[in-house]
């Protein structure tokens, strides 16, 4: 990756690394953007995590680093240990047993023939055992040279006292190298995987559930941070607040006094009737989307009188006003009838 920036009126601006291969003819690659005081702000909180991590608990580190890698396996190590014994002692053995067959061809025991297959057959294995006595090494050697990596790094954590800031030599000592992967998203969005591969442990991870002083400390300093602009955001819209109403009353007070001039005048009736005009058309959509209203009783009513179509529950509130008519007619004939009786009685 580059480095790039750009002095404008005595001020840097754009200090962030791109990839070298971006746009290019030659190769194909994405931008990999990041700007550095994120980079910087990156390695040195993965610095701070692990180096705390040592220093509370070493005993887990130096278990988390041995259980990263194969070859570091202890019973690996030991199966690797025994094979390299058996190999070296079978080694040993075939060299009596050719030092024996030569003897026994130049004193005329054994014939060119077997002398040259048996030869031949005890070559080819001791050529198998020193391939697999050298890789069998390598791996004792890895694992003896893991462990002293990781004391090492013990030791280089131990060394420094300071983890405030990322100087040179802390960046030089620590870190091996960095993978910058491409971002996602755009603006507060935007996610962006770093690699950090430390020296002598590489790409080492503390577990997720540990809350290092530090970063409780960083938190603490963003939620005050937040609630300090949170607190300017609210100062500055109460006073933008006070503002436009204060703007307001002079604006009425003018207006009342006639001492609006003739652009204020003009540009007041535009807006009443903008004004109008939108609450005109927020009643239309709000009436265009509220359910059709039910027609009344006496609408229904006539409705069926001049033969129109009716609903299913529009039929309901008819029939049920024609049974309650019904009721009321009968009622009224019997009071009626009640009433002539007697009168009949008395003729």
């Amino acid at each position: 990756m580059n480095h790039r920036n750009n002095l404008v009126q005595g001020k840097w601006i754009d200090d962030a690394y791109t990839c070298s291969s971006y746009k290019q003819l030659t190769r194909d690659c994405t931008m990999h953007y990041i700007p550095t005081k994120n980079i910087e702000r990156i390695i040195l909180s993965a610095i701070q995590r692990i180096s705390w991590y040592v220093r509370e608990h070493e005993k887990d580190f130096i278990q988390k680093v041995r259980e990263a890698s194969t070859v570091q396996q202890e019973t690996t190590v030991k199966d690797s240990k025994r094979q390299l014994s058996q190999a070296q002692k079978r080694f040993g053995e075939l060299d009596v047993i050719v030092k024996k067959l030569h003897e026994s061809y130049a004193t005329g025991k054994i014939n060119d023939r077997h002398f040259d297959r048996l030869l031949a057959e005890y070559d080819s294995e001791q050529e198998t055992l020193e391939t697999s006595m050298t890789e069998l090494r390598g791996k004792i050697d890895a694992w003896c040279e893991d462990e002293l990596k990781t004391d090492r790094f013990i030791e280089l954590v131990k060394r420094y006292t300071d983890f405030s800031e990322l100087t040179t030599p802390m960046l030089n000592e620590f870190v091996e190298r960095v993978v910058v992967h491409e971002g996602d998203k755009r603006g507060k969005a935007r996610r962006q995987r770093v690699d950090i591969y430390l020296s002598f442990i590489g790409a080492f991870e503390v577990p997720s559930e540990i809350i290092t002083p530090m970063e409780l400390e960083e938190q603490r300093l963003i939620q005050e941070e937040n609630a300090a602009k949170e607190q300017r955001s609210k100062v500055l819209e109460q006073a933008r607040y006070e503002k436009r109403k204060q703007d307001k009353r002079d604006f009425t007070a003018r207006l009342n006094a006639g001492l609006l001039t003739p652009e204020e005048a003009n540009a007041h009736e535009q807006h009443k009737a903008n004004r109008r005009e939108w609450q005109k058309e927020w009643r239309d959509k709000r009436k265009a989307a509220e359910p059709p209203k039910p027609l009344s009783q006496n609408e229904i009513i006539k409705r069926k009188n001049a033969g129109q179509s009716l609903t299913p529950e529009e039929l309901k509130i008819y029939e049920a006003w024609r049974q309650k008519r019904a009721e009321q007619n009968r009622a009224w004939r019997g009071k009626q009838k009640a009433d002539t009786l007697p009168m009949a009685a008395n003729q």
